[in-house]
């Protein structure tokens, strides 16, 4: 597999794939989406999406090695176990300089309202430092029932599905 190419089968859109490439290659706020963030990737295999989202990693990593940049990603399914120990003082701190945020299986975080609380406090310091955020799950935010605060924030932003 070439790996400039992302790790989908020949069912992709791909139109959808231009749209992310062209974020890889300029993903400031402004010039990608004047509707702001985040970019959604729904549907498709759950393996799918987070090789997606570890391809998109991937590629910004290349494309901005030499800037010190920070890439993070995280699965929410491991959500709960951060937000019920002492582990999210660490990780706010792990996120508290990183440029751009990846989230694979975001349908977890509306499972708690503690979770959704924590998220949306990272979505904020992300929105508000103008980085972007690249969210996963298997379905869109309205389908998945997040919080009101939550789905207004989500609905400036792009949705892809595969």
């Amino acid at each position: 597999m070439n790996p400039n190419t992302p790790p989908l089968g020949r069912d992709a859109v791909y139109e959808n794939i231009a749209t992310l490439q062209a974020f890889i290659d300029n993903p400031n706020v402004s010039d990608y989406n004047t509707s702001g963030f985040p970019i959604w990737i729904t549907e498709g295999k759950c393996e799918d999406r987070t090789k997606l989202l570890l391809w998109i990693a991937s590629e910004l990593g290349n494309k901005y090695c030499e800037q010190n940049v920070r890439i993070m990603y995280f699965n929410a399914h491991d959500f709960e176990a951060i937000t019920k120990s002492n582990d999210i003082i660490d990780f706010r701190t792990k996120y508290a300089d990183i440029d751009f945020l990846l989230v694979d299986n975001a349908q977890f975080i509306a499972s708690c309202p503690e979770f959704e609380e924590e998220f949306f406090k990272m979505y904020c310091h992300m929105t508000a430092r103008n980085k972007p955020v690249i969210i996963a799950a298997d379905a869109g935010f309205r389908a998945i029932g997040f919080n009101v605060r939550l789905m207004t924030r989500f609905a400036i932003g792009a949705e892809i599905s595969f």
